[in-house]
């Protein structure tokens, strides 16, 4: 009867029953003894009573047919082959065992083949070198500018630095990158630095330093164009545009990698993303509106997220590509290069300064 059960198992079945004796069996002498058993009992927590040793005796005596203290694999294979044993005993037990094992085996192969995602060389630098160059400036227009005042005020007038974006100065193309690397105070300052760090090294790891920097300087450039075409006053610092374009790209990931994602973690990430995109950009709509004088541009948040999401499915990797996706990632690439297009062909055709206010301003 046992043979038969055994010839009834496929190929696969006695594969996968091969593993998880493989596991049982730590040293590799073909024979698992009470200490194995006992070791896999206390690692996946698989309990029958209140005291493991006799939780051990019940899964050797229902397996070791010759009660020689150990498990070989044929009587592994029997016993997996019976409802009960040569006592006429149930093996419901030893077969929850193995399945359990198989269990955490599974999870085991999947957290092995997410490691394998990851990209820990070259490092995830990118986010902490850019993090600093933006401290730095920060630090060298407080102290130029600031005079005695204390550099935790809103002081620095980064606005009318030679890296800030502004419609009089368009020509100096380096200033739609560069505004990225300024900021207006103290506080918009480690808002963004915590922003980039939160969701750019993830993104490092899991994309690499050299995809990352593309998302992020392409999000800067959207973030400047889209101002210069939706919000042409607007005087532009902050690399809000590029940490908007870091989470536009995580959305394509989500989007992209969506089905090789535990499903708790993609709906309470994707929440409070949600959550997070509609406050901030809410907040950057009504300073820019209601409180003069701020300078935050919603449009240039507004690009740098549209260019992410967009681009990001292009540059980012797919983790395990469907026959759809490639027209996504074509979508995508689309999308942004023609926005782009659009807006260089904007600036170049357009002149947004309609009360002549340049010529009032400081020279660039």
């Amino acid at each position: 009867m046992a043979d038969n059960g055994i010839q009834m198992m496929t190929e696969q079945e006695v594969a996968q029953l091969s593993e998880v004796f493989r596991r049982l069996d730590k040293d590799g002498s073909g024979l698992v003894d009470k200490s194995e058993l006992r070791e896999m009992l206390d690692r996946i927590n698989y309990r029958l009573t209140t005291n493991r040793s006799r939780d051990v005796e019940i899964l050797l005596t229902a397996a070791d047919r010759n009660q020689d203290g150990h498990i070989s694999w044929a009587e592994f294979l029997d016993t997996m082959a019976r409802p009960t044993n040569q006592w006429g005993l149930s093996n419901y037990n030893f077969h929850g065992l193995v399945g359990m094992i198989a269990k955490f085996h599974k999870r085991d192969i999947v957290t092995l083949e997410k490691l394998n995602t990851y990209k820990f060389w070259p490092p995830p630098i990118f986010m902490v070198i850019i993090s600093i160059v933006q401290l730095g400036v920060f630090l060298h227009f407080s102290a130029e500018e600031c005079d005695s005042q204390p550099t935790l005020s809103e002081c620095p007038k980064s606005f009318s630095s030679k890296l800030a974006y502004r419609m009089c100065c368009r020509e100096q193309v380096w200033r739609f990158f560069s505004y990225a690397l300024v900021h207006a105070g103290w506080g918009h300052l480690l808002v963004n630095i915590t922003v980039q760090l939160i969701f750019g090294v993830y993104l490092e790891i899991l994309h690499g330093p050299f995809r990352v920097f593309g998302v992020y300087v392409m999000g800067a450039l959207a973030g400047s164009l889209t101002s210069s075409v939706a919000d042409p006053t607007a005087n532009v610092v902050g690399a809000s545009g590029s940490d908007y374009a870091l989470v536009g790209a995580w959305v394509a990931h989500m989007i992209q990698n969506w089905d090789t994602t535990s499903s708790p973690m993609r709906e309470v990430a994707s929440f409070f993303l949600f959550v997070l995109i509609a406050l901030d950009f809410g907040n950057s709509v009504y300073q820019r509106y209601k409180n003069e004088g701020t300078g935050v541009s919603y449009a240039g948040h507004f690009g740098g997220f549209i260019m992410g999401m967009t681009l990001g499915t292009y540059m980012l990797k797919n983790l395990k590509q469907r026959w759809y996706e490639i027209y996504v990632k074509w979508f995508g690439v689309s999308v942004a290069m023609t926005g782009i297009v659009f807006a260089i062909l904007f600036n170049s055709f357009n002149d947004p300064d309609e009360n002549n206010l340049c010529p009032s301003f400081s020279k660039c």
